[in-house]
């Protein structure tokens, strides 16, 4: 979750801000694509860091699309299976 003293100790475009009010004015500045429930963002990747401030980020990239693509996760849990890791899937019918 953060608190307001991350925000003001942040990097990047809202490095300059003076207040948290200052802060969420200059997120809205710099990311007009975000509108309510959607999220347009204006580079090919999102990145996340994960609960330990590191050196090591989860990235998720795009390639430039030809159309319109649609992709819908299912409604349940589990690990996305990669082709240079090794799984064990059971009970999985590929078609």
């Amino acid at each position: 979750v953060g608190s307001i003293q991350s925000i003001l100790d942040a990097s990047g475009f809202i490095a300059s801000s003076t207040d948290v009010v200052e802060a969420i004015v200059a997120i809205n500045a710099e990311l007009p694509e975000i509108t309510t429930d959607a999220f347009v963002f204006p580079v090919a990747t999102m990145v996340w860091e994960g609960a330990t401030d590191d050196a090591y980020e989860t990235t998720l990239s795009f390639t430039d699309p030809t159309a319109d693509r649609t992709y819908t996760l299912p409604n349940g849990d589990g690990n996305v299976v990669l082709p240079d890791t090794t799984d064990t899937l059971t009970n999985k019918t590929f078609t």
